[in-house]
């Protein structure tokens, strides 16, 4: 299943506050793209915070993997939402036999 996972800065935090994590984040989250679990990464426009795009069986598993992060570990990333998307079928129409 794809995941869509928002990151972002806790509540009070600072970017200057995830300096020192940015480092250890990066590297685990290169082990997960490496692991095929992260399919694509992306700044948010403001910069406080991330988008994931992850690939795993639910939404949990995907929870557990980003929790694992230094930084979320730290209390200075939040995963803020992890949506499960399903393939769309709404073409069907377009074909469908009246």
């Amino acid at each position: 299943m794809k995941v869509i996972a928002l990151i972002d800065l806790s509540a009070g935090k600072t970017m200057a506050d995830l300096a020192p994590h940015r480092e250890a984040e990066t590297r685990a989250l290169w082990e997960l793209v490496k692991a095929g679990r992260v399919r694509a990464a992306h700044y948010r426009e403001t910069m406080t915070g991330a988008v994931l795009e992850l690939e795993a069986a639910s939404t949990a598993e995907a929870h557990g993997w980003l929790g694992d992060l230094p930084a979320v570990k730290a209390g200075v990333l939040t995963v803020s939402e992890a949506v499960g998307l399903l393939p769309y079928s709404g073409y069907e129409l377009l074909f469908a036999t009246k």
